[in-house]
């Protein structure tokens, strides 16, 4: 029993003073090959966020770039509906003296052609107002 002791006590003392170089390399072999994968994940995690940044940016600008182009087409197609109203209203204008002349009287026509003359310069003074207030009511 004598003899077992100190022989257990010098196995205890052996194995317990650490790993062995061959050990030692091993698990330093080990952490270095997880801190190069820490450090090439964190390399492509840098990657990654600056891509996503990028993306990010790009779709801000597109969408910039949509709302000014629908802002310039809004613009571009109000200014001709506001052109349109007012040739509208200068056809209108000459119509109406149009119709003035037609209230005169003229050598050689009858009553009946006075009226239909009337009516259908009516009709076209009504066609021209009901299309301005149409156009105005599309022009903002």
């Amino acid at each position: 029993m004598r003899t077992i002791l100190p022989i257990t006590l010098g196995l205890i003392c052996l194995f317990g003073c650490g790993p062995s170089k061959e050990e030692q390399q091993a698990i330093q072999a080990t952490e270095k090959a997880k801190m190069d994968s820490v450090v090439k994940a964190t390399a492509i995690s840098v990657r990654l966020q600056d891509s996503l940044k990028k993306v990010a940016e790009q779709a801000v600008m597109d969408s910039l770039f949509q709302a000014a182009s629908a802002e310039l087409v809004e613009e571009m197609d109000q200014k001709e509906l506001k052109e349109k109203a007012i040739v509208l209203k200068a056809q209108l204008a000459a119509e109406e003296a149009k119709m003035g002349g037609i209230l005169e009287w003229k050598l050689g026509r009858t009553q009946a052609e006075k009226v239909e003359q009337i009516q259908n310069q009516t009709l076209v003074i009504e066609s021209l107002k009901a299309e301005i207030a149409d156009i105005e009511g599309q022009i903002k």
